[in-house]
């Protein structure tokens, strides 16, 4: 068994994540078996890293093979992938459809100790929206400000009443400060470049097409610095 706290036979100890890369001494039945280092960074992603120890272990792969693999794995496309990093504001997609997901994701770039978190999240599936609308309202205490996105139906049809303007009026019921919009996924991108400061981390969520406002927010930051 594997897992985060010293109950489990493989377990972390002396965790220091830095940015988007994670360090960490792991323990085998309480004994120390090394110091593993992730191209990856989140609480979530080193219990990931846990499990291939453990597979590893189990197999009878040499700990120094296991190690370099780990280090070397830069992580899946659109889990937690930078497609801008300037030197003002840095532009990063992600897969998160569940509340869960979606914390943890926050979770990891919060380490990147930006000015302010522009967490942009499009709803997957009706159904989805409906069953999770409570947990989803508050899964983005993290983010700064926050901009919604319709929701991606993925084949559904609507569910009368539901929406995310619904899930918006349920995160200010919880939050009523919380900087937060509902938006055309087509003016989204347009709308964060006009409220864009220095320092500023945009994230975009969700598991539909919402990669179109990364790559739209990422492709303009980087011909804004090719102008100047």
């Amino acid at each position: 068994m594997f897992g985060l706290k010293p109950d489990a036979d493989i377990y972390p100890k002396n965790i220091r994540i830095k940015g988007l890369s994670s360090e960490f001494d792991c323990y085998y039945r309480q004994k120390l078996i090394g110091r593993f280092r992730l191209s990856l960074g989140g609480e979530h992603n080193i219990s990931n890293s846990l499990a291939v120890v453990a597979l590893g272990l189990e197999l009878g792969i040499d700990l120094g093979t296991i190690k370099i693999a780990l280090r070397n794995y830069k992580g899946s496309r659109r889990r937690l992938e930078v497609k801008f990093s300037g030197k003002s504001n840095t532009v990063i997609d992600d897969y998160a459809h569940h509340p869960t997901e979606i914390r943890a994701a926050l979770s990891a770039v919060k380490n990147l100790s930006p000015r302010r978190i522009i967490a942009v999240f499009q709803p997957h599936r009706y159904s989805r929206t409906k069953l999770l609308l409570e947990e989803f309202s508050q899964s983005f205490n993290l983010a700064d400000y926050l901009a919604l996105a319709d929701i991606y139906p993925a084949g559904e049809p609507p569910i009368a009443g539901l929406s995310s303007q619904s899930l918006l009026e349920r995160i200010h019921h919880y939050a009523p400060e919380k900087e937060a919009i509902l938006l055309p996924k087509e003016q989204i991108a347009p709308y964060i470049l006009s409220i864009l400061k220095d320092g500023d981390l945009v994230i975009t969520l969700g598991a539909g097409d919402i990669v179109k406002v990364s790559d739209e927010l990422a492709g303009s930051l980087k011909t804004k610095i090719e102008i100047r």
